[in-house]
């Protein structure tokens, strides 16, 4: 099956300006862009499919007052493919989808906070936060010297955590509540002020 998206004003502007510049390949760009655009979102529905069929024997189907809150989520989960978000963390969205649905909590609105928070993570980011979730689930005190070690260890230089750490501090802290809370108020204080240092 093969979809037709409107092309981006971005796709439009390289056409035109290759066009203009007397070039050859305007159309083909135009081309290659829409076969991308195709790939990309069967590989996106692919993604969203597996997460939810992994969490599907743990809730069985959709009820009635689902579907308008699931059709909702997937529209934003596709607005996270059309903006180009990397795999990792469609698949990320995904589970999270996966995740509320198990949970019986489908929430377009909380799902849209956390959208656009996972949508801009870096890999890099990404492995911080998890290692931030991961050792503060193990630790309860020191948690940020525990994630500098590990992430150390994963031969990541001092300065690189620190960066990391400073360019993610509100981001983890949504992602932390959102994972449930590992953290207790007073740990998140203590997390949040190291990054400060």
């Amino acid at each position: 099956m093969t979809e037709k998206h409107p092309l981006t004003f971005g796709a439009l502007v390289v056409s035109e300006t290759l066009s203009g510049l007397g070039m050859p390949g305007g159309s083909t760009v135009s081309s290659m862009l829409q076969d991308y655009l195709d790939r990309r979102s069967r590989d996106a529905a692919n993604i969203l499919i597996e997460e939810i069929s992994a969490a599907a024997h743990e809730s069985a189907g959709f009820l009635p007052d689902e579907i308008d809150p699931f059709i909702e989520i997937c529209h934003r989960f596709s607005k996270a493919v059309e903006d180009g978000t990397a795999r990792s963390n469609l698949k990320l969205l995904a589970q999270v989808i996966a995740g509320q649905k198990r949970n019986k909590a489908l929430d377009p609105d909380g799902f849209r906070k956390w959208a656009s928070v996972l949508s801009d993570l870096t890999r890099t980011e990404l492995i911080l936060v998890g290692t931030v979730i991961r050792v503060s689930a193990i630790h309860s005190r020191d948690v940020w010297n525990e994630v500098r070690k590990e992430m150390k260890d994963a031969r990541f230089e001092p300065l690189e955590i620190e960066a990391l750490g400073a360019a993610i501090t509100a981001q983890a802290c949504c992602l932390l509540h959102l994972h449930g809370g590992l953290l207790t108020t007073n740990q998140l204080i203590y997390w949040q002020s190291c990054q400060l240092l």
